[in-house]
């Protein structure tokens, strides 16, 4: 990627203009794919927005409480959240409990502070279990919830219970029969299905896949690789950026890198040095091109331009 030197300094530059969530959603990427010093930096500048203070068994379960009673809201602006709505409905723990692992897991992974007692406090290993094994027997719940469900399941069963064995990746990947990719929105969710597989089994971005189920995670690139080939113009450019760091986590070769490198290229903001997304019919429906709404796709942009490299690290 061309410019990936120019936009991750444009944004360490303007970084202070984001939220904290945003800041450090940027900082634990880079941290954790180039291993830049100013993201470390930032890490700590973010501490004590991730990390309750003074750090007590007792903060630490009000907080995971809290998380775990968070709902999604009637307005919620994420994608597809119509057809997700009822399955939100139907499974009302999981959007608090998927908040409440990534809150987990940033803690042990950013900061070194293993909360799995505090957390298991606040929501059983019992309760846990019953929900994933709800879940993992709808089907339809779980292709159309996508992101959520996958994150929910990984992180289970990866960061809370150390177990790299306890998913059936092949269920995951014959998931995507159910998908009509001739629908934008349906072929995004199974794009977004697929892709969170693979960065939440990398336990995001800190581990190389196991060697067993990598083979997997291959096919569902290279089923995903015509499609969106196929429905280039209608795909996002986060979901295409987040197709190429798939490619890199599995060391999957695709031809789409230049093509999506050349439409990033084309895609500079003229109001600062940093990736838009305005080039394909997806993004006129819903434009995100303001910095601060950026930061997702400019932190796969600075990612897909070098390899993944866990294992040295």
């Amino acid at each position: 990627m061309r410019h990936a030197q120019e936009v991750t300094g444009y944004y360490f530059a303007h970084i202070k203009e984001l939220t904290r969530e945003k800041q450090f959603h940027w900082a634990s990427r880079l941290a954790a794919w180039t291993r830049d010093p100013r993201a470390f930096v930032l890490l700590r500048e973010c501490r004590a927005n991730i990390v309750p203070q003074p750090l007590t068994d007792e903060a630490l379960r009000t907080m995971f409480k809290a998380l775990l009673g968070r709902r999604p809201g009637a307005t919620a602006r994420f994608p597809a959240f119509a057809e997700r709505k009822p399955y939100f409905a139907k499974y009302p723990a999981l959007f608090g409990a998927e908040l409440a692992l990534f809150r987990l897991r940033h803690l042990g992974a950013a900061y070194g502070i293993d909360a799995r007692e505090q957390f298991l406090q606040t929501m059983p290993i019992s309760e846990l279990e019953a929900l994933a094994s709800e879940l993992l027997d709808d089907p339809a719940a779980l292709s159309i919830l996508s992101t959520f469900a996958i994150n929910f399941l990984y992180l289970l069963r990866r960061v809370v219970l150390h177990d790299d064995e306890g998913i059936d990746v092949e269920a995951l990947y014959n998931l995507g029969d159910r998908y009509d990719t001739s629908d934008d929105e349906q072929l995004r969710l199974m794009i977004y299905l697929y892709t969170h597989c693979i960065v939440a089994e990398s336990n995001f971005y800190q581990r190389p896949l196991p060697a067993p189920l990598l083979p997997v995670y291959q096919r569902m690139l290279r089923r995903l690789e015509p499609l969106v080939q196929e429905h280039f113009m209608h795909c996002s450019l986060d979901t295409k950026l987040e197709f190429l760091v798939c490619c890199r986590i599995c060391n999957y070769q695709t031809p789409l890198f230049a093509q999506i490198d050349d439409e990033c290229s084309q895609s500079l903001s003229p109001n600062g040095t940093f990736v838009v997304d305005t080039l394909n019919s997806f993004s006129r429906l819903k434009a995100k091109v303001s910095f601060a709404s950026s930061e997702h796709r400019n932190a796969l942009y600075v990612m897909s331009s070098t390899p993944y490299r866990p294992a040295a690290r």
